[in-house]
């Protein structure tokens, strides 16, 4: 049975809203960006680095391999705000870090990582989904 490790956040369902082609809405590519790194004292860093007026949310951790261990080390706080009117508990800011200390890492084990984003206009895009490869 995969691990799952899932950021306390509740919200409410997202808007899916179209907008015309001259809006400022970039593509999710654009709009956030996403990376990892690891530390040599065995810290995982997810880092998200949202455009002004986008935020992320819902962010989900889990891995098929029963022996990769994470803990949480430092996760921003969530705040509320108003996305296309409805009421929101999000992540915001420019650099976004989620800090996990490793209990171990097996060879070749995998960590899949998946958030959602919106602008606040409301426009929400589908969820992202990546996949980290641990060879150590």
């Amino acid at each position: 049975m995969p691990k799952i490790f899932q950021l306390a956040v509740f919200l409410v369902s997202p808007l899916f809203v179209s907008f015309p082609a001259s809006s400022n809405i970039e593509p999710v590519s654009v709009a956030v960006k996403f990376g990892y790194f690891i530390s040599s004292n065995a810290v995982l860093t997810l880092r998200w680095s949202p455009m002004p007026d986008y935020y992320i949310y819902n962010i989900k951790l889990w891995s098929q391999d029963d022996d990769l261990e994470l803990y949480e080390r430092s996760i921003p706080a969530a705040e509320e705000v108003l996305v296309g009117g409805a009421p929101m508990n999000v992540f915001s800011g420019s650099d976004l870090e989620f800090e996990y200390l490793i209990g171990s890492i097996p060879q070749g084990s995998s960590l899949s990582v998946q958030y959602s984003s919106c602008h606040k206009e409301g426009y929400c895009y589908p969820p992202q989904r990546y996949e980290l490869n641990f060879e150590l």
